[in-house]
């Protein structure tokens, strides 16, 4: 039958689709410099200032199947409507993202930029 056969490579093509622009969101195993750069560029655009970046390093308990979280530590210096700010480009960004843990603590030499511990955790494609 001609005709399933053209609506199931239809359905296929669109599921191909669909598979390939979810996994843009997860880094491939070269991309990690480019992914601190990244990091780093849209901190400095939305006025988060990072004091350290830890590379990431791979989490414990990999998941199954050819993906695995690295986790990524960052001290920072912000206002909050810069967090906010750093934080929703995070969500928005093409690379999927997750916050482990998120700190803030009152900064004794500026009372609007406070003290940023975040801990993020981002997922890399395994070949």
């Amino acid at each position: 039958n001609e005709r399933y056969k053209v609506a199931i490579q239809k359905k296929w093509d669109e599921l191909k689709s669909s598979l390939e622009k979810v996994n843009q969101a997860f880094i491939s195993q070269d991309e990690t410099s480019a992914l601190l750069e990244d990091l780093s560029k849209e901190a400095q655009q939305t006025g988060v200032k990072i004091l350290s970046l830890e590379p990431p390093s791979p989490a414990k308990g990999s998941l199954s199947g050819s993906y695995s979280p690295l986790s990524i530590e960052i001290k920072a210096s912000a206002g909050t409507h810069e967090l906010g700010k750093f934080l929703s480009s995070l969500e928005t960004d093409a690379t999927f993202f997750r916050v482990k843990d998120l700190r803030i603590a009152a900064n004794s030499q500026s009372e609007r930029k406070h003290e940023i511990s975040l801990s993020l955790e981002a997922y890399k494609r395994e070949k």
